[in-house]
């Protein structure tokens, strides 16, 4: 097996996941530094059938379809994965046609993170490169060049000098003026059949031809409009107002949003391997409480004050399992970034983690064996009391018989 090729790996309590195998020097740093020392480490890990020493296989680092996420394990837990294969799988799921052009099967609303990390893996033309570096999507296409726009009609040119400003006043009077004139027409007509039914009213309306011809209002100008860079006037009449204005060039595109998502994809995904190195080391634990915190404030601050949190980032990644890890722990309640923190998954994700004692490190077997018997020895308690007041319940009632029988 080499760098690039597609492979099936098997991780415990996981089913079989399209990966490709991405060469060491395609790796990121902190992965990297991540690799074990032998293969033995990885591949014989919590399994209790050891086979030879020389049979671990070879130690290669894959990367996940769909998550994306970066694993360092043997060759014996994975197995070849050709497109043929990927194409059978998708045609069992209804995701594609067969050979005849006919869908035999409905999409299965089942693994439907495995359908798509299968279809993912179904792009022939992304490189390892690019999978390596920009993840199972490849690159994103970058958004091209606006064509410049057509000059539209505008009141104000700065470009030709041969427009000025009293031209553009003499239009906007021209415009006044004529839809004064057509005003001036249909209220005249009004008037001369109001005139025709009472001498009153022809009287009334003269006085108003009267003050209307003395006195002519003056044509109000128009406020200058910058031009805009759009096509069409649209959103002109409320360009000055402040409440009810919604700025469009504020919202993001799709492209931009992909990217920031990208971004926070891999920030916290960087964030939760060193993390986990640290809450969760795999060597027996030799560092003290105190320099965790001095380590670990400095990446929890990070996340908090990251101003794009996305929750699907969060999940992702597996970071908030870490981060609730941290919250268990009595031994971090110590912590100054604690309170933050449980503030931030509160707000974010809506979790609401308390302090355990059985995830402290003084916490051993036989302290659970206790706690339990005396659940149930509890258990047993209670249950006998249960009885005893039904039994007195019974006795309370026949003797309220036998005393009504008496009486009777």
């Amino acid at each position: 097996m080499k760098s690039g090729d597609l492979v099936l790996t098997k991780i415990k309590g996981f089913p079989e996941w399209p990966t490709r195998i991405v060469d060491f020097s395609l790796l990121p740093e902190h992965i990297q530094q991540l690799k074990p020392k032998s293969v033995s480490s990885v591949s014989r890990r919590g399994k209790k059938h050891v086979k030879k020493s020389d049979d671990h296989g070879e130690l290669v680092c894959v990367k996940f379809y769909g998550d994306d996420e970066w694993i360092w394990c043997s060759t014996n837990d994975m197995k070849p994965l050709s497109y043929e294969q990927i194409d059978e799988y998708l045609v069992k799921k209804g995701e594609i046609p067969d050979k005849d052009g006919s869908y035999v099967a409905k999409k299965s609303n089942k693994n439907i993170r495995l359908t798509a990390a299968y279809k993912l893996a179904n792009n022939k033309e992304l490189s390892v490169e690019d999978f390596a570096k920009y993840g199972s999507q490849g690159k994103l296409a970058e958004e091209e060049p606006a064509e410049p726009a057509e000059p539209a009609d505008e009141l104000e040119e700065p470009e030709e000098p041969e427009e000025s400003e009293e031209s553009v006043e003499s239009d906007l009077d021209k415009s006044y003026k004529g839809r004064s004139k057509k005003r001036k027409a249909k209220s005249s007509t009004r008037s001369s059949k109001r005139a025709k039914r009472s001498s009153k009213s022809r009287k009334s309306a003269t006085r108003k031809a009267k003050s209307s011809t003395k006195v002519k209002p003056e044509p109000k100008s128009k406020p200058k409009v910058k031009p805009s860079e759009y096509d069409d006037d649209w959103g002109d009449d409320i360009i000055d107002t402040e409440v009810g204005v919604v700025d469009i060039s504020t919202i993001p595109d799709g492209l931009t949003l992909a990217k920031e998502v990208q971004e926070t994809n891999k920030l916290y995904n960087e964030l939760r391997v060193e993390i986990q190195t640290i809450v969760l080391p795999e060597k027996e634990e030799t560092m003290t409480y105190r320099k965790k915190f001095a380590l670990l404030g400095p990446l929890i601050e990070q996340v908090v004050s990251y101003d794009r949190p996305t929750v699907s980032s969060l999940r992702s990644t597996n970071l908030y399992r870490v981060l609730t890890i941290i919250l268990k722990k009595p031994e971090y309640q110590k912590a100054k970034f604690v309170i933050k923190l449980r503030k931030f998954l509160k707000n974010t994700l809506g979790l609401q983690v308390d302090v355990e004692k059985h995830w402290a490190d003084d916490w051993t077997k036989e302290m659970d064996d206790k706690e339990e018997e005396e659940l149930k020895k509890k258990r047993i308690e209670e249950k006998v009391e249960k009885e005893r007041q039904r039994r007195e319940a019974r006795k309370s009632e026949s003797r309220e018989v036998s005393v009504v029988q008496e009486t009777k």
